[in-house]
């Protein structure tokens, strides 16, 4: 069964919106020095959008072995990195040039920050610029591709051996890789360690997403089409609960529940978020489903898909700037739609001509591969 590229595409819009919002309301506070009513009521859980990219990283690169884009042999893995680095490493290495040159007054780099650049382990703050920090996510998933050919190469050893049921038996490995990374934030609970650095922007806090992202696809791949049953209902009710956990953790703290939904979401949520994105995959992918190329919905997101990378890239730095250019307006209110409305408006003209930009980039790294 083939793995519908559509959802996978409204997850990644959905996924930048959460993020985009989030930090949108993070820009805000820090411009005012206090949490304006809209901002607040605006706001996202921007990790879940995180944690949604690394699981459709993973499932994406498992499939991209599947359908035989790539081999895994000592030519084909080689392909793989080129088009990693050229897809993801190039065009983030470009934004981080380019935002330092534009800030180069407040700009103190030093040289143990371009380094850790790279070397895939900066965490994108420590440039000297706002709005760099959320690069951390691009340096953790260059880690995890370049672990990706050994994955790929255990999973199918592992169905190998389970040839009878391949379905069930990668279920159950998915719920184990997910209670590996549970039990993982849990202790690191206990044992009191950084919540940033060590439970969120490391590899070993994003491994169990990004395999479960590979060991969905494999779930994809193997599914039995007549398994389920009401595939309309399911999928109804998946997004309804899986909206309404987005909503709970954004607006939870609004209701006045603080300590329980905070620990839960760090800790426990990655998991969920895992279960939910890869159980709409499935859905998605079987026949009968809702959400097609033929949708509104999907038809819009397959067009801005391919812009999202960028909009990642570049929307807190520029939502920094347009912060600054609106300080004549008085009403924080008024101050945070401006900022919200043309931000989004310069972050997606900057992002199309980027993207454009990296496109013809990575095609020449194409050209060179071929002709070399």
């Amino acid at each position: 069964m083939k793995i519908n590229s559509t959802i996978i595409n409204v997850l990644r819009v959905f996924a930048t919106l959460l993020v985009f919002f989030c930090h949108s309301s993070i820009v805000e506070r820090e411009f005012l020095g206090y949490q304006c009513p809209l901002s607040a009521f605006l706001n996202t859980p921007a990790w879940g959008g995180v944690w949604i990219f690394f699981i459709i990283s993973g499932l994406l690169a498992s499939n991209g072995f599947d359908i035989g884009r790539y081999q895994i042999d000592r030519g084909g893995i080689k392909i793989y990195y080129i088009r990693r680095v050229s897809k993801v490493l190039v065009p983030t290495w470009i934004f981080l040039i380019l935002v330092n040159i534009f800030n180069i007054r407040e700009s103190n780099i030093q040289l143990i920050a371009l380094l850790k650049m790279l070397t895939w382990t900066s965490n994108g703050s420590e440039l000297g610029v706002r709005g760099t920090g959320a690069t951390w996510f691009v340096f953790v998933l260059m880690w995890l591709y370049l672990l990706t050919p050994l994955f790929e190469k255990w999973l199918r050893s592992y169905e190998k051996r389970h040839e009878g049921d391949k379905s069930g038996a990668f279920i159950k490995l998915f719920f184990i890789v997910l209670a590996g990374g549970l039990t993982y934030r849990i202790v690191g609970f206990f044992l009191k360690l950084d919540l940033y650095n060590w439970l969120y922007a490391n590899v070993l806090a994003c491994l169990d997403l990004y395999l479960a992202g590979m060991i969905g696809s494999k779930i994809i791949r193997v599914f039995p089409k007549d398994h389920v049953n009401k595939r309309t209902f399911l999928l109804s009710l998946s997004w309804l609960a899986f909206l309404a956990m987005n909503a709970f953790f954004a607006w939870g703290p609004l209701l006045g529940i603080h300590f329980p939904i905070y620990h839960f979401y760090c800790y426990i949520s990655p998991s969920l978020y895992a279960v939910f994105v890869i159980l709409l995959a499935l859905l998605h992918s079987l026949e009968g489903n809702i959400t097609t190329k033929d949708s509104r919905m999907g038809k819009f997101c397959n067009i801005i898909a391919p812009y999202t990378f960028s909009f990642y890239l570049w929307h807190s730095n520029l939502l920094a700037n347009v912060a600054d250019t609106f300080v004549w307006i008085e009403d924080a209110n008024m101050h945070y739609l401006a900022m919200l409305v043309v931000g989004f408006f310069v972050v997606s003209i900057v992002s199309f001509f980027m993207t454009k930009m990296n496109n013809a980039i990575i095609n020449e790294i194409g050209n060179w591969r071929d002709s070399s």
